[in-house]
């Protein structure tokens, strides 16, 4: 867990650990957290991410789930790890994980699982999909058709800023076993 002072706050409701496995964090970010902390301000947080590597898709990454908070106006949930939940890999993974497949988007720091309370991710998924226009002019790629964890039962939404489509790109429907 961080304590409270160690989060680096990326927008009105994220946090930049929400974004990264504990082990990239760890390796990456948390050794440097005094810095990053001073230059966020002194020249303001999109310094950031001229500092870390992945800087600019992690800022897609984090816009799109901020956009995705305030348009359905419920908390969302990418990591936890730092606050003690159990959520590790749905933001950029260790690419050496083995959690996902080998060429995983995750790996590449392209792609948030994101779920968002009082919220099924079928619906989110229906609003995409109806909305394409308004997620593809905010970086959205891809989406996965429907993910869902069968021993837990939570589902999540899979939002990837991958690949150069002219429109989002609809990945056949998952589940974990």
């Amino acid at each position: 867990m961080l304590k409270k002072e160690e989060r680096i706050q990326v927008s009105k409701n994220f946090y930049l650990d929400e974004f990264i496995c504990r082990e990239l964090y760890i390796q990456l970010v948390y050794p440097k957290t005094n810095e990053f902390l001073s230059v966020i301000k002194e020249k303001g947080i999109n310094s950031l991410f001229l500092l870390l590597r992945n800087g600019e898709k992690l800022r897609k990454l984090i816009d799109i789930a901020q956009f995705c908070r305030d348009r359905y106006n419920v908390s969302a949930t990418i990591n936890n790890w730092a606050i003690g939940g159990d959520r590790n890999n749905s933001g950029w993974r260790d690419p050496n994980s083995k959690v996902g497949a080998k060429l995983s988007a995750h790996k590449n720091c392209e792609a948030i699982d994101i779920v968002f309370a009082y919220l099924d991710e079928k619906d989110v998924y229906v609003d995409v999909i109806t909305n394409k226009n308004v997620f593809f002019n905010i970086g959205v790629r891809e989406i996965e058709q429907g993910t869902y964890d069968e021993k837990t039962g939570e589902g999540w939404t899979h939002l990837s800023i991958r690949g150069f489509h002219t429109t989002i790109n609809i990945i056949p429907f998952w589940k974990k076993k």
